[in-house]
């Protein structure tokens, strides 16, 4: 396959991310075919080329192929990131994924669960802060209650 074709079905993919009438599970599928080709669609308002990466996973600086540190449990940045999961569990199931790619959303998974138990964590670790300020407080407590974590 020509780098100019691929490059043309992977924008087709990404416009699939951007475009509001694309059913969630088209989405997830682009996002997965997308990140198995190590591309980072996050926060790009590009349309016309995708911006190549070395690949990325969830728990490393770039979040699992966002440009911010860290999960952000906050409306796009989490949808975002759940659609990128859903995309890899995707493939776990997809009967025409190699074994490869479905190797490396386990792996991918894998992390992210690891990596979201380390941040639940930091919030749970926020509460008993004598320095944290009570807004600080209070945001953690609304964010350990949206992921019904147990608030001590």
């Amino acid at each position: 396959m020509s780098n100019e074709h691929e490059n043309r079905q992977l924008g087709g993919f990404k416009a699939t991310l951007h475009n509001p009438n694309t059913s969630p599970e088209a989405k997830a599928h682009a996002a997965s075919v997308l990140a198995e080709h190590g591309l980072d669609v996050s926060n790009d308002n590009s349309t016309t080329k995708a911006s190549i990466k070395t690949e990325n996973h969830v728990g490393d600086s770039h979040n699992g192929h966002s440009d911010q540190e860290g999960p952000h449990y906050d409306g796009k940045d989490s949808e975002h990131q759940h659609r990128v999961l859903g995309g890899y569990k995707a493939t776990l199931h997809n009967p025409n994924t190699s074994s490869e790619a479905k190797e490396h959303a386990k792996e991918v998974l894998k992390e992210g669960e690891k990596h979201e138990h380390h941040v639940i964590g930091g919030y749970k670790a926020t509460l008993h802060n004598p320095n944290t300020s009570e807004s600080a407080k209070e945001h953690a407590k609304e964010v350990l209650k949206e992921h019904h974590a147990e608030v001590a």
